[in-house]
């Protein structure tokens, strides 16, 4: 996050104002890492985590692999051309991550923390890219490294929580076994090295007894730097029937301001909860906290100074008191939904948030 942004996002500006008077609740400056902003009606389904990589990252494009027919178990050799290794991570006591591996014979070695928060440039870390899938699917994304785009193709990947390895069939049929790390908070994700401008022409996923979980359907998936996740791959069980990839998502608010119509929804993925604000034809998604917080709608800086509230509240929490500069008060009421409770409402440009007050039944 450069420094510019920064300010933008906690009060360092004039034009924040709206954020300058919160004074007992944590104002959510939205990290760059963990919010796509939304426009056109574009539904690109990035859910960025960790600090400061969203410059860092393009996605690939998934369309429909073929579907395996057998012999792509960890021992599967390649066909044509390139031989692949992706050796098996593991992370220690510092959530630090070595990965490595080797392409044609040339090794590669890289450390990365597990989990950096939200301000990997302060310390200097360089920060594993966790992202949150659009639903639980075996592999929910997959992120090429513009990092370290000059040395080669390496990609990070969300794993399913049951994944142990993927096997990827190359367009050229050379297979790449990619193993998962585990993190200490339980999520699985990849980091690997393909050959340049591969283009990934089968998945099968397995678990950590190498019995297939689900495979893609045919087609490709196409490596595309610049492109997010846009059309997601139906997975197949064995037997051949299909996965059910599906995941909850709950409506946590809507109104309408002025002329245009705002929601606000929380989906309920594997690895973390992840909220959509929509206010017209604009979207701003976040995955990196639930807490209750201020989420600014246009984060960039410039255009209407609107914003949102919303987050995750004790189940206890039997309303939310939120005062507003004019001296209205909303009561918002908790929405409760597989053991979580969250609110949300919309606060249109103009006015600022006073502050925000949970409610339990003993202090109401």
């Amino acid at each position: 996050m450069i420094d510019e942004e920064l300010n933008d996002l906690t009060g360092g500006s004039a034009e924040d104002g709206m954020f300058a008077d919160l004074g007992h609740f944590t104002t959510g400056a939205i990290p760059v890492d963990a919010v796509v902003k939304r426009g056109a009606a574009i539904r690109n389904r990035r859910r960025l985590v960790g600090g400061g990589v969203l410059a860092a990252a393009a996605a690939l494009t998934i369309g429909v692999p073929v579907a395996i027919a057998g012999g792509s178990g960890p021992g599967a050799e390649a066909a044509s051309g390139h031989t692949v290794v992706v050796d098996r991570p593991a992370e220690d006591a510092a959530q630090k991550i070595t990965f490595s591996g080797s392409v044609d014979g040339r090794k590669w070695s890289r450390t990365l923390t597990s989990h950096c928060g939200t301000g990997p440039e302060a310390t200097g870390a360089e920060c594993m890219i966790r992202e949150i899938g659009a639903d639980s699917s075996p592999i929910g994304v997959m992120t090429r490294d513009e990092r370290h785009h000059q040395e080669g193709d390496f990609y990070f990947a969300e794993f399913g929580p049951d994944v142990d390895y993927v096997v990827m069939t190359l367009a050229t049929g050379d297979r790449v076994t990619v193993p998962a790390l585990v993190a200490d908070d339980g999520y699985r994700g990849a980091y690997f090295e393909l050959p340049r401008n591969s283009t990934v022409g089968q998945l099968v996923a397995y678990d950590k007894e190498s019995r297939e979980i689900a495979h893609t359907a045919a087609g490709t998936v196409a490596l595309s730097p610049g492109v997010h996740l846009t059309n997601t791959p139906k997975w197949y069980r064995p037997d051949g029937s299909m996965l059910d990839t599906s995941v909850p998502t709950v409506d946590v608010a809507a109104g309408t301001s002025g002329k245009q119509a705002w929601t606000i929804t929380v989906t309920l993925n594997p690895y973390g909860r992840c909220f959509a604000e929509r206010i017209g034809i604009t979207e701003v998604d976040l995955c990196n906290s639930p807490r209750l917080q201020v989420n600014k709608n246009n984060p960039g800086g410039g255009g209407p100074q609107d914003a949102f509230v919303s987050g995750e509240v004790d189940l206890k929490t039997t309303r939310v008191d939120v005062a507003l500069s004019d001296g209205t008060v909303q009561h918002l009421t908790p929405v409760r939904s597989h053991g979580y409770a969250f609110v949300g409402t919309y606060v249109p440009e103009g006015l600022t948030v006073a502050s925000i007050t949970p409610v339990t039944g003993t202090n109401s």
